[in-house]
């Protein structure tokens, strides 16, 4: 592998143009098509563009063309039409109407973009390869005065439509409060000519911050998904705890409430030392039967998939210490040097990938599923082999490993101890799904600096096989400090290329999105970058407390930067309160410092405390690590009876 330095602390100012931001996004939450996007009749409001105007796709901020979409669309499609239509009328200001493909026939002469493959797709010649661009790929065509954005699965549409009004109308996309076209092209602009596959690096990219979590259109502008647009469930089995669910023994795909009774040996019970309740499975005393069991919510799960050809299911126990050491178990784990993990592999290479690819292969062999186990816990070690064993582990194609990288860890995986592990993971399988952390989640209010492990990692696993990425931050707070917007933007640009420009886009996040503060606020973060670089190496997990001269040094650069947008206090007030919220929102990592630590450096406690708070409260952030409240914090440090 090729090892890409990501040189951040060195990084150059990049002088770019801002253009234009033309307000905000619509309501995704629609639940039909006719809530979401223009009617048909909307569109003939708009008065007629000149005889002369051949392709032009807009003249004037007006357009003659309209959305095809499937009579029968998807739900996911729905979201690409919405989506084409909003973001083209914050662009243009003008509304682009919308027919259905059984409305319309293909001609060279007639103008309309084509979202989803359909009749007018099919008439026209213009064909999208699934099994080449993947259900996150897409193709994009012109022909005649029409455009095409065909995905390789419904996703892949919705990806698609943000890649043509790039092309088209300069559309890029910051955060949801900043989005950016070419003034230029919106107003006047022919169609463009264009043919061309694009898909992702990793196929599915999952967001695993706060904002995204909850932000449905943030996280689909920034072309990522959630957990469950990923992993395939049905109510019972999910994408966690899918052994058996220890608070309800009826999900899960080996419930004890439906099999306990009469396949004891299916968990880790009756051998001496047995516990005296399930904790977990045995895939050693009856690995046919159990298989059976397993495939039998699988299959559930499959049929749950629906038009989704794209199947991810885990086959886990999470955060859970415990493993079956019965005697049959123990001899396998004896024969490779102890692993715990072995046990579930060889069941995996064995019984269930087998018996997967024989059902798949004759009920619906254009599915493709994958099955993942976990790399986590006990599991986490490899078994250990050599050479000449590799063949007696190696997953099949339908079988995956997701892998939990150390918590909470800075620094890439190719130079930490655990490395080995997936070194060793990567000769018995090529499909990974990584589980990375950026976030300390027993300090969500300190510094977390993951860059220099951010490229590294996504660029490493990808190269072993990586088709799934988490990575999991404050998904508790509806925002959070520490350059969280800056690092989502970051993430979802390398998960879609993994060798993305870090420093370009760094540059170009900073100069839209804090416009006439961007030259502080960029001193500002890399005088955060060099402190935990150059300070912080013998603190490989992050999530200490900043001095307090770094405090005071970050409260200066945020002077600063207010000062650099007072202009607009009066001139264009809306600008300047959006501005100064996105000031406001990184003070709260070293203000909740100042807290925590140094009381005795504050000069008005009460005020600080008070207006901490407040802000805390305007930006959701509610919780100061996974287990602690705000409130209950705020109250332990002394603050609530000031």
């Amino acid at each position: 592998m090729k090892k890409k330095i990501i040189s951040l602390l060195l990084c150059g100012l990049m002088t770019a143009g801002l253009c234009a931001c033309r307000g905000q996004g619509g309501d995704l939450n629609s639940g039909s098509l006719s809530d979401s996007v223009p009617s048909q009749s909307d569109s003939q409001s708009t008065s007629s563009l000149p005889e002369d105007a051949d392709n032009l796709f807009v003249s004037d901020g007006r357009t003659e063309y309209r959305i095809v979409y499937d009579e029968e669309i998807s739900s996911t499609e729905v979201m690409a039409v919405s989506e084409f239509a909003d973001l083209f009328y914050q662009g243009t200001g003008t509304v682009i109407g919308t027919v259905t493909d059984e409305q319309v026939a293909y001609g060279p002469e007639e103008k309309y973009i084509c979202i989803g493959k359909n009749s007018y797709s099919e008439s026209a010649g213009v064909v999208v390869d699934s099994e080449k661009v993947g259900s996150n790929g897409y193709h994009l065509e012109t022909k005649g005065n029409s455009a095409f954005i065909l995905g390789g699965g419904d996703w892949g549409t919705i990806w698609g439509v943000y890649d043509f009004l790039g092309e088209q109308l300069g559309y890029e996309f910051f955060y949801s409060d900043e989005i950016s076209f070419d003034e230029e092209k919106c107003q006047k602009s022919a169609l463009i000519e264009i043919n061309k596959d694009e898909s992702p690096d990793w196929e599915w990219r999952i967001a695993g911050d706060g904002e995204g979590v909850n932000n449905k259109e943030l996280r689909l502008r920034m072309r990522m998904v959630e957990n469950n647009d990923v992993w395939t469930t049905n109510g019972k089995i999910s994408a966690f705890h899918t052994f058996f669910n220890l608070g309800d023994s009826s999900y899960g795909f080996v419930p004890p409430a439906d099999c306990l009774a009469e396949h004891k040996n299916w968990y880790n019970l009756d051998y001496d030392g047995a516990p005296s309740s399930p904790t977990s499975l045995c895939f050693s005393r009856d690995p046919e039967g159990l298989c059976e069991q397993v495939l039998s919510g699988v299959i559930d799960l499959i049929g749950a998939s629906g038009n989704n050809n794209s199947v991810n299911i885990i086959f886990c126990q999470l955060d859970n210490a415990d493993w079956c050491y019965c005697p049959e178990c123990s001899k396998v784990m004896d024969k490779y040097g102890g692993s715990p993990s072995a046990t579930q592999v060889l069941f995996m290479k064995n019984y269930l990938g087998p018996a997967v690819e024989s059902y798949v292969s004759e009920n619906c062999p254009e599915k493709d599923v994958i099955i993942y186990m976990y790399a986590y816990w006990v599991t986490k070690a490899p078994p250990v082999f050599s050479d000449s064993q590799i063949s007696e582990l190696r997953l099949p194609d339908n079988c995956g490993v997701q892998y939990c990288t150390d918590f909470p860890q800075k620094t890439p995986v190719v130079d930490l101890p655990e490395y080995s592990y997936t070194e060793s993971w990567s000769k018995i399988t090529s499909n990974f799904m990584l589980m990375d952390y950026a976030e300390n989640f027993a300090a969500y209010m300190r510094h977390f600096d993951d860059y220099n492990k951010l490229q590294s990692n996504i660029e490493y696993f990808y190269e072993l096989g990586g088709k799934v990425r988490y990575n999991m931050m404050a998904y508790g707070n509806l925002a959070n400090s520490d350059w969280s917007r800056l690092h989502m933007y970051l993430e979802s640009h390398l998960s879609w290329d993994i060798h993305a420009d870090v420093n370009a886009l760094t540059d170009r996040f900073f100069e839209n999105y804090y416009k006439d503060a961007a030259p502080v606020m960029k001193e500002w973060f890399y005088a955060y970058r060099s402190y935990s670089v150059l300070f912080e190496s013998g603190n490989p997990t992050g999530g200490s407390l900043l001095p307090l001269e770094q405090c005071r040094a970050y409260e200066k650069f945020a002077e600063q930067a207010y000062s650099a947008i007072l202009k607009y206090k009066y001139s264009d007030p809306e600008l300047y309160d959006k501005l100064y919220d996105r000031i406001t929102l990184e003070t709260l990592c070293y203000r909740y410092n100042y807290l925590e630590s140094y009381q005795y450096a504050i000069e008005d406690l009460k005020e600080f405390a008070e207006s901490f708070r407040n802000d805390c409260g305007h930006f959701g952030i509610q919780r100061i690590s996974e287990s602690i409240s705000f409130d209950t914090w705020y109250l332990n440090a002394g603050l609530g009876n000031l």
